[in-house]
């Protein structure tokens, strides 16, 4: 079982750069790219508490409906 925490940009993107299989659509770059949506960085620690997977939230109000929608 994973634990998942905030963490920092900087650490999203040291670990995508260090992963085969990182990609730069979840690094704090993109995010900062996306002018109107507010990131929000996880890591999820296994039982060791070693980082084993990060993932860049994007979030955004929605004004007509007042409302949040997000994608990873």
């Amino acid at each position: 079982m994973y634990c998942f925490k905030t963490v920092d940009g900087s650490l999203v993107n040291q670990f995508n750069s260090k992963h085969g299989k990182g990609h730069i659509l979840q690094t704090e770059y993109w995010a900062k790219l996306k002018k109107d949506w507010v990131p929000h960085y996880l890591g999820g620690y296994d039982s060791t508490g070693d980082l084993v997977l990060t993932c860049t939230l994007l979030a955004r109000k929605m004004p007509v409906f007042n409302q949040w929608i997000g994608y990873i």
